[in-house]
């Protein structure tokens, strides 16, 4: 039987609004909400036969409530567009490793401790080495980020999603190489549509 890998599960099932999204959010760049980030998820949307037929089964997230077995994933996110309030934004993740994620974590709790579900790491209050390694082990895990996979619509605060889908082509082909923490295009209701948000 031919395992399934990741990408061929879908993270977010079709039942929105979708909330709590994300247990675990590290937002790196904030305008009236955050623009750029890492986020960590855990899954369950398939059943506990077939995720372990297909050997993606890894056991309860630490600190959930059950025993459910739960698979973890990560993403790096950038914001692509917003409305013209900035209430509703449209983000792209791409895939990381979620060990890649906790390193970041583990970096940045030098300087304060995590606040979930929506922590905004102190990075300038880190001592000097500290810091180096903190942005380094950033710098690392953002260099290691795989192509964007979905396109997400979701509050300013990434807590509630109201539509998500797999990235067309097309669409990835639209996003630049490089992020900079604010909206890539002036193009609300096109994103809109590719991620198949009512506006």
């Amino acid at each position: 039987m031919k395992r399934k890998s990741m990408n061929e599960y879908d993270c977010f099932g079709s039942t929105f609004p979708l909330r709590p999204v994300f247990e675990k959010v590290v937002s790196l760049g904030w305008y009236d909400g955050t623009t750029s980030g890492l986020a960590q998820r855990s899954l369950c949307q398939t059943s506990v036969e077939e995720r372990a037929q297909n050997g993606v089964l890894r056991g309860p997230v630490p600190g959930s409530s059950g025993d459910a077995p739960r698979t973890l994933c990560a993403f790096r996110y950038d914001i692509v567009d917003w409305d013209a309030d900035q209430d509703r934004r449209i983000f792209v993740l791409s895939p990381i490793a979620v060990r890649e994620f906790e390193r970041v974590v583990d970096s940045f709790g030098e300087s304060d401790s995590p606040t979930w579900p929506l922590w905004s790491p102190k990075l300038w209050q880190l001592p000097s080495p500290a810091k180096e390694r903190a942005t380094v082990e950033l710098d690392r895990c953002l260099a290691r980020a795989k192509c964007p996979e979905y396109l997400v619509a979701s509050d300013r605060r990434l807590e509630t999603l109201f539509a998500a889908k797999r990235i067309t082509t097309s669409a990835r082909d639209r996003l630049p190489p490089v992020f900079d923490g604010l909206p890539v295009s002036n193009d609300f209701d096109y994103w809109a549509e590719c991620v198949g948000l009512r506006t």
